[in-house]
């Protein structure tokens, strides 16, 4: 009788660490910071499940938002949600040239390479129209193969993505 006491005892207690861990996490979300997992996991000395698990709850009850990685205050944008391709083009878009130039002589004849459908990717292949290597390439994203349909650029395969 006496150790079902002390476990309820126990339980009670830790309920109690978890309600005033979940408070001291909304109120670092709700100072604007986006907290990591691991972060919060270390200053609170618990695993990082049990971050994730409060995460989850505060994130049900709308006190925060999850996101990859940790935890965002509430109504912000998810920065992780991918948009269109098209869209991002333009974004940061002179880095993303100057990449895909600096990469193009890593490209030698023969070779068989995979492009993922991503702007940068896309610029990637209208820079390969210009290279001279004769190159396989295999992509998921329709863009790069029309792109690399141009004459000469090269053997371009697309496969389906899922």
């Amino acid at each position: 009788m006496g150790d079902q006491k002390h476990e309820s005892s126990r339980r009670r207690d830790g309920a109690t660490l978890g309600a005033a861990r979940q408070q001291r996490i909304l109120d670092m979300v709700s100072r604007g910071e986006i907290i990591a997992v691991g972060d919060l996991a270390q200053r609170f000395g618990v695993s990082q499940e049990t971050i994730r698990r409060d995460i989850r709850t505060l994130d049900e009850a709308g006190g925060l938002r999850r996101v990859h990685g940790g935890a965002a205050p509430a109504g912000t944008v998810d920065l992780t949600a991918r948009r269109p391709v098209v869209e991002r083009l333009d974004v940061d878009r002179a880095e993303k040239t100057l990449a895909a130039q600096a990469a193009l002589p890593l490209f030698k004849d023969g070779m068989n390479v995979f492009l993922g459908g991503s702007s940068t990717m896309l610029l990637l292949a209208e820079a390969l129209t210009q290279h001279t290597a004769a190159l396989s390439v295999t992509t998921n994203m329709i863009d790069i193969a029309t792109t690399l349909r141009q004459p000469a650029a090269a053997r371009s395969r697309c496969s389906a993505a899922r």
